[in-house]
């Protein structure tokens, strides 16, 4: 009983935060392509080739270390939820903007494709073969994000089986450790020239943008752990 009315006091709280995640959501060029033009880069570029081709291979280590990371944190997340989150506690109103577990997994799953496609247009992930529009429709609809009443938002229907998002998931992070782990270093030093959802044209610096992302999964991985189905098993 305990767990039901703490998940109602979160779900009742939803309503007053879904705001400011709309207006934060991944959607959003991150704040250095917002800012870019009035200030100075977050990374300077050497003019130096010795002092260029050394921040570039730092920056790459940096970027797979991340990458890595992202993983790591999936799986454990994962395997957390598969031993002690049973099917009608991953799928029930948890109090999160998603709705659910499920929805939030799911919502991770498809930032990580649209931002994906984004920085390598060239690479596919076969375990996520919709089109980048049709991924992208779910940041219009109208009831993406959840209120304490929300019996289903549209982030529950893209993917319904739980095992079946597990394994998009684990697939789509491993795709970033493969693709970084063959882009040339020094990519990493050149503008990230992308399209939002909305068709609009964004540059921004490539290795934020890539810690915008990766902090993303962070932040929700975190909701996550911190439903009280999650927080109870802080011993895992």
């Amino acid at each position: 009983m305990a767990s039901i009315n703490k998940r109602e006091d979160a779900a009742a709280a939803v309503a007053a935060t879904a705001a400011e995640v709309a207006r934060l959501h991944v959607d959003s060029p991150p704040a250095q392509a917002r800012a870019a033009a009035t200030r100075a880069p977050l990374i300077p570029v050497p003019d130096d080739p010795a002092a260029r081709q050394a921040a570039a291979a730092a920056l790459h280590a940096q970027a797979l270390l991340m990458a890595r990371y992202h993983v790591w944190a999936y799986d454990t997340l994962l395997a957390l939820l598969d031993k002690h989150v049973p099917d009608d506690e991953y799928f029930a109103h948890a109090g999160l903007v998603c709705r659910s577990i499920h929805g939030t997994l799911t919502h991770l799953l498809l930032a990580d494709a649209l931002w994906f496609r984004r920085v390598f247009p060239d690479c596919g992930v076969p375990e996520i073969p919709e089109s980048t529009e049709g991924i992208g429709r779910l940041w219009s609809a109208a009831d993406k994000y959840a209120t304490a009443g929300s019996t289903e938002v549209p982030w529950e229907t893209f993917e319904r089986s739980r095992a079946a998002l597990a394994g998009r998931l684990r697939a789509q992070s491993a795709a970033w450790v493969d693709a970084l782990a063959a882009m040339p270093p020094a990519r990493l030093l050149e503008p990230l020239r992308y399209y939002n959802t909305s068709g609009r044209e964004f540059e921004a610096e490539f290795v934020p943008t890539l810690s915008h992302v990766f902090n993303h999964g962070t932040w929700h991985r975190y909701d996550v752990y911190a439903t009280p189905s999650s927080a109870q098993q802080e011993g895992d």
